[in-house]
């Protein structure tokens, strides 16, 4: 099955990234992101509080913040999500994420076991 993305985008568009999982490497993975011209975190996920409040600070009172991915799926203003969570979370939530139309940045590794 090929899944198609609806909207269009140009080079004068801005491209709006969730990420879910704001631990070490998504935190990292955001920090990357950014730097490229057009790139801007919207929305971030994370069980913890803690990591929730400072990725308001980092990147603006404005951000969306869950502790449900799906909150972020849902929304239609995401075209990209970054997936940094636990190992276990990866195959879930990237299947997920396709499904709702989202392109994926997913850390490694997908799965731990082939079947």
């Amino acid at each position: 099955m090929i899944l198609q993305y609806g909207k269009r985008i140009s080079s004068n568009d801005k491209i709006s990234v969730a990420v879910i999982g704001m631990g070490i490497m998504g935190n990292n993975n955001a920090a990357t992101a950014i730097q490229v011209p057009g790139v801007q975190v919207v929305a971030a996920c994370d069980l913890y509080t803690g990591r929730l409040k400072r990725a308001k600070e980092v990147y603006g009172k404005d951000l969306f913040v869950t502790n449900d991915y799906r909150k972020i799926l849902e929304r239609k203003d995401i075209d990209a999500v970054i997936i940094a969570t636990c190992d276990q979370w990866h195959a879930r939530i990237t299947k997920d994420a396709l499904k709702a139309g989202k392109h994926v940045y997913c850390e490694k590794p997908m799965v731990h076991y082939i079947s």
